[in-house]
């Protein structure tokens, strides 16, 4: 096989190449993926086109991946669940429930009802830091 560097990897064919990987069958990947199994045969042939280099031993036996192949499932799975850790993260971010709050408050609001709030709200939220800045009534 020879490698083509205009081809390129995409993330959707790491997903198609893990699938194999960890089922080491084409036809229960194929369902796991929702695919036909010959689409995804073609698949994992032109991942491996593009890399140059066999990622499954092919035999009646069954499937099996090479060296290559092993090692590179192993870093597609640990960049995939970085990958869907970004994704959840950004969607915390999204909905408010992750990230930085900043409130500005008077000084005599710690007297009252902020440190109650505050509390409350460190406590439904742990993932969102709060920036408290003392600020005069006419600044805030």
């Amino acid at each position: 096989m020879s490698s083509n560097m205009n081809d390129k990897i995409e993330l959707r064919q790491m997903r198609y190449f893990l699938a194999v990987a960890e089922t080491l069958h084409f036809g229960r990947a194929a369902s796991k993926l929702r695919m036909a199994q010959p689409n995804l045969s073609l698949q994992i042939r032109r991942i491996e086109q593009a890399l140059g280099y066999a990622l499954f031993i092919r035999s009646t036996r069954g499937v099996a991946l090479t060296p290559a192949g092993e090692f590179l499932a192993a870093r597609v799975g640990s960049l995939q669940t970085s990958f869907d850790e970004a994704i959840h993260t950004a969607q915390r971010i999204a909905a408010g429930e992750e990230g930085t709050l900043s409130v500005g408050f008077s000084g005599s609001a710690m007297y009252g009802q902020l440190p109650f709030v505050l509390d409350r709200f460190r406590r439904r939220y742990p993932k969102v830091q709060v920036q408290l800045r003392e600020m005069y009534a006419h600044e805030q």
